[in-house]
Order: structure tokens, then sequence, then C-alpha cells
């Protein structure tokens, strides 16, 4: 008889520690790494999102970009200053994938050199914008390579300097 109180004795606590386990491992908030070229665009970002653009961008921190980038992008501004009446090159915002960008943008994680992010207005769970951000980081710093754009309205998934070329195949010729 003193061996069925022991075994209760015994059962109770390695239920009781099972439940604990199980309670801190899923009450508690999954601790959130962020890697290196995240926290590179997530603070880019977060700087570019207090009344930046992307010529601001490109004139004040060139050291953000890769060169090949960098030269596209300074093509496009290039001609869409000098264009008259028209526009001359890109008509939306790269770096957030939008005309009317949202208010908040978000990094939601990274795969390899790919980094991707999400914009959205009051919830997460409901992006208006999605793209991911090709990063490259040295022992000194990250720089952005190129950005990669879904599918949507008809037209097919595409990135950055794509778009760059094909709105100015000359510059393409001459660099």
């Amino acid at each position: 008889m003193t061996q069925q109180p022991q075994f209760d004795l015994k059962m109770r606590r390695s239920i009781g520690i099972f439940f604990l386990a199980l309670c801190v491992t899923q009450c508690m908030p999954a601790q959130t790494t962020m890697t290196r070229s995240e926290a590179f665009v997530q603070s880019f970002y977060n700087w570019y999102l207090n009344k930046q653009d992307l010529d601001t961008a490109i004139q004040r921190k060139p050291e953000l970009f890769d060169p090949i980038l960098l030269r596209a992008l300074q093509d496009d501004a290039t001609a869409r200053f000098r264009a008259v009446g028209e526009i001359d090159g890109l008509d939306f915002d790269p770096s957030l994938n939008s005309q009317d960008p949202s208010t908040h943008f978000k990094v939601t994680g990274a795969n390899g050199s790919l980094v991707r992010v999400i914009g959205y207005e009051k919830q997460m769970s409901q992006p208006r914008e999605r793209l991911s951000v090709q990063v490259r980081c040295d022992a000194q710093h990250c720089v952005f390579v190129n950005f990669f754009y879904p599918a949507s309205s008809g037209i097919g998934k595409t990135d950055l300097l794509t778009v760059l070329h094909l709105l100015h195949p000359q510059a393409k010729a001459a660099n």
C-alpha cells in the first residue's frame, strides 16, 4: 500500500512539471532576433518613412546602395527631372512598391540575401504591400542590391533593376 501513494505523488509531479514546461514554452513570446541584413533593412525603413523619398535617399545616403543599383536609380532620377509633359521613369516608389504607400513597413523575415518586407496600415495581418529586398553585407556594412516585387494586376514577378533597364535601355548600354 505504501507503493500507491508514492506512485501518485511521482505521477502528479510529472504531470505538474509537464504542464509547467508546456505553459512556459507556449505562454512566453518567441525570441525574435533580427539578422544583420534584417536590422539594416528595418533601420532604413524607419528612417525612410520619416518623410523621405528615393531621390533624397540616393543623394543623402548613397552608401546604402550597391553601385549598379545606385547608378540605375540616378539615371532614372535624371530622366524624370528632364522629362517635360510626361513621366519618363519610375512612377511609383520602388522601395515601398507603391504610389500611395502604407504608413508602416516591417521586416518579416529573411531567406539568404532576400529580406521580406510588408507595408500595412493598422494590422500586420492585412498587408497592402509586399516586397523582398536583396541585401549584401560585408564586414563593414550592408547595401541594397535589388528590390523584388510579387506578381500583381496582370504583371508577373519583377525586380527594380529589370524595370529600370526596361525604362532606360540607353543607360544600360552606356554603363
